[in-house]
């Protein structure tokens, strides 16, 4: 993985879990990583959510919402922030494989077909 994309999805991560911890009145928060096509972050809380304006232009005197965006732009990912009173907040970025990984990662399908090329040719 490029060491930025790795360090910057590491600091949106780290945001998102403190945000939901110090903000949400959660009892729950569910991370997920994944290492696919492309790479994604999921953070995701069962707590009271966020204003719709903070959540979209952030809160005065604060920088986590709009750092998120900041760091997610620079490295080519998409950040998405889904929240509801009921049902919390879940913060996503999906960089794609060929910016994270610096090549498209194969699908479990194109690798199941490469193992039939190399068989096919012997």
């Amino acid at each position: 993985m490029h060491p930025i994309v790795r360090d910057e999805v590491y600091l949106i991560g780290y945001e998102a879990i403190r945000n939901a911890h110090a903000h949400s009145a959660g009892i729950r928060i569910d991370v997920t990583l994944t290492y696919a096509k492309d790479l994604s972050l999921s953070v995701r809380d069962n707590g009271i959510g966020i204003d719709s304006v903070i959540a979209e232009s952030g809160k005065d005197g604060h920088f986590g919402l709009p750092s998120m965006r900041e760091r997610a732009a620079r490295i080519g990912g998409r950040l998405r922030i889904q929240t509801s009173a009921n049902h919390g907040t879940e913060i996503k970025i999906v960089i794609p494989g060929s910016l994270a990984f610096g090549h498209p990662r194969p699908s479990p399908l194109d690798k199941v077909k490469a193992i039939f090329e190399r068989v096919d040719k012997n």
